[in-house]
């Protein structure tokens, strides 16, 4: 199998409202959501993830990867932080990641202090599967290559 997807993708962006603390009521603001499989074994969960220019690597929860029965703390552990620099403990596993019906083992790091957030689709493990990702913010599109 390759280690690069080939069919080209093509996605929207997903709408998401949020409240600004001002009378002008819900805004909404669109984001390149994109739901892949993940799967470890024979557990496999779908997921909503971001996909994230800016994120080095993937980052998942840590109550997803223990939906698919992964025993977290037996990964290899590390570190992240985000933009306020505040480190979390990370461990990695390889586990199988499904675009659509093609499949990839690819790294990722599950957080326990990232239980609340949406996974992210970083660079190493979802961009690098691709020769090209292009946003097209104004079309509201992603487009997977």
């Amino acid at each position: 199998m390759s280690n690069r997807s080939t069919e080209p993708i093509i996605h929207e962006y997903t709408g998401t409202s949020y409240r600004k603390n001002t009378n002008s009521g819900t805004r909404y603001v669109y984001r390149p959501l994109f739901m892949i499989g993940l799967s470890h074994k024979d557990n496999k969960e779908n997921i909503i993830c971001l996909v994230d220019s800016g994120a080095d690597n993937n980052l998942f929860p840590a109550d997803f990867g223990r939906r698919i029965g992964l025993k977290i703390e037996d990964g290899k552990p590390g570190s992240t932080a985000g933009i306020t620099d505040e480190k979390m403990v990370t461990y990695k596993h390889k586990v199988k990641l499904w675009v659509n019906e093609k499949s990839f083992y690819v790294p990722v790091d599950f957080c326990d202090g990232f239980n609340h957030a949406t996974p992210l689709l970083g660079q190493k493990g979802f961009f690098d599967l691709f020769n090209k990702v292009v946003f097209k913010k104004e079309e509201k599109i992603f487009e997977l290559h």
